[in-house]
């Protein structure tokens, strides 16, 4: 038994997939392998270029704060003015920092998508306790349908947390409801 398919045995498991999702999946794997035994072997698969280059944007962000809040400090003589451009200086090097950073960490991208037509999505460059974290905050502020798929997203997030940094994982989820959720770790 290979990784996928004990991971899919393991969301049936703990129910969050139904059987049946958990045949469809393990079909798919199955026409998968195939293929895959006639391409040329490759490590882990590169994750999508729409996840890949997030940490671009509060990297450049922060050095393009940096750089005005620098030129804010050398042209203001007032005293209150200067220590304002400080801290504007300071928070964009955190910002800075953060994004080159997130370069390197897992991000993890959940997308939910409602029957109702309500959608949520985010990525974070956290790790998954903050992650976890994050969607238990997120909880208060929503509907109580809503709440329950950000309690599954937790969940999921949970389950993968132990996936090998080098493979990215993507889990899709249609609910009885109509609800679509996705969880994609990079």
């Amino acid at each position: 038994m290979n990784e996928e398919q004990r991971r899919v045995l393991e969301m049936v498991q703990a129910g969050t997939i139904s059987p049946e999702e958990a045949d469809r999946l393990l079909a798919a794997l199955e026409a998968a392998a195939p293929a895959a035994s006639q391409a040329v072997p490759q490590t882990a698969t590169p994750a999508p270029m729409t996840y890949r280059r997030y940490w671009e944007i509060p990297f450049g962000v922060g050095l393009l704060l940096l750089g005005v809040s620098g030129v804010c400090i050398s042209l203001v003589s007032a005293t209150l003015l200067v220590f304002c451009g400080w801290i504007a200086f300071v928070s964009a090097g955190a910002v800075a920092l953060l994004g080159w950073w997130s370069r390197s960490a897992r991000w993890v991208h959940v997308r939910i998508r409602e029957q109702d037509g309500g959608r949520i999505a985010f990525s974070l460059p956290l790790p998954f306790g903050m992650a976890a974290w994050g969607i238990g905050f997120a909880r208060r502020f929503v509907d109580d349908e809503t709440a329950e798929n950000l309690e599954l997203a937790r969940s999921l997030l949970d389950m993968v947390k132990d996936t090998p940094p080098g493979e990215p994982l993507s889990v899709e989820i249609d609910d009885e409801d109509g609800d679509h959720v996705q969880v994609y770790l990079g």
